[in-house]
């Protein structure tokens, strides 16, 4: 029985899969814009897409200053993605005025070795978070975490983070003892309100209090 003609061809595509370049796109998902910056924050490269999305053509973007798209504050937060670690990510709300209209996006923009990658996806909200905005607000806090060096300050971060996350006024986390009392070891809070570290707390099973600081009200469940 003799091998098929493609026999040798398979063979050398499976031995040099692991050397291609899969880790830089080709392409990208039709519903958002992708733009590579430059550490100075011009355009370097952009998708073919902006036309439908930004009402600018690809030609007319390239070499620009990052500023020729979003306002001062924006690009802001795109350049602290440079004095963090390769890989962290910012993610934000920005409105561009296109052709036609004002139009919202969700950004989330990212280092590279090289470069700065910024993400544009279209959004009808001026305030929820998207997914987008959550995998990189969890991914940022998954990083803090790690990079801490004892229990406090882990804890202290956890708080911070989550807090970051959800929007509430105040976040603390109880330690609970064999008695099920507990104390508050870690909080993040508004300035004005009073602490709560370090404060003993009810044994839950006796009285689940819930605070919801964010709408100001007191529930209790038994």
């Amino acid at each position: 029985m003799s091998q098929p003609e493609n026999t040798t061809t398979q063979a050398t595509t499976l031995t040099n899969h692991d050397r291609k370049s899969i880790h830089i796109p080709a392409s990208i998902q039709p519903h958002g814009v992708l733009l590579a910056l430059s550490t100075q924050l011009e355009i370097l490269q952009v998708s073919n897409n902006t036309q439908v999305y930004l009402g600018k053509e690809p030609k007319d973007l390239l070499g620009q200053p990052l500023s020729y798209l979003l306002e001062a504050q924006k690009v802001e937060a795109v350049k602290q993605c440079l004095v963090k670690k390769i890989g962290s990510a910012n993610a934000f709300k920005v409105s561009i005025n296109t052709l036609n209209k004002e139009r919202d996006f969700d950004a989330i923009a990212h280092r590279t070795q090289e470069a700065v990658i910024l993400e544009l996806e279209p959004t009808d909200s001026k305030s929820e978070m998207s997914f987008l905005g959550f995998h990189a607000l969890a991914g940022e806090a998954i990083a803090k975490m790690q990079s801490t060096s004892n229990l406090i300050e882990f804890l202290y971060v956890v708080a911070q983070e989550v807090q970051k996350i959800i929007g509430f006024d105040r976040v603390m986390v109880y330690q609970f003892d064999h008695s099920e009392a507990g104390s508050v070891v870690a909080e993040v809070k508004r300035e004005d309100l009073s602490p709560y570290l370090a404060k003993s707390a009810e044994a839950p099973h006796s009285l689940d209090r819930v605070w919801d600081e964010c709408a100001g009200v007191e529930r209790y469940s038994n």
